[in-house]
């Protein structure tokens, strides 16, 4: 945003310093308004998708406990929500 305003401020339009940046002029907007968080096509996400292979094993451990045996994934993710643990969803599972 810096380098933005510093084009306008030495008399370059808005639009025109976004593009040489690569970024959509409704970026630069939302992004002067506030919302800090980049949810352009192809940005870094805050969340991993993907669970590590403790949480995975932390996970498959619980689900295969002789509790769960006779359940489904879909069963075995709502009673461990229900005790206030979630590892995942039910595909994930």
């Amino acid at each position: 945003m810096a380098l933005i305003e510093e084009a306008a401020v030495s008399g370059a339009r808005v639009k025109k310093a976004c593009e040489v940046l690569g970024i959509s002029i409704k970026s630069y907007i939302r992004w002067k308004a506030g919302m800090t968080v980049d949810r352009r096509k192809g940005a870094e996400k805050s969340v991993p998708r993907k669970l590590s292979p403790e949480e995975a094993e932390q996970f498959y451990r619980a689900a295969n406990t002789a509790e769960y045996c006779d359940q489904t994934p879909a069963q075995i993710v709502a009673s461990l929500l229900e005790q206030g643990t979630y590892y995942g969803s039910e595909r994930t599972l």
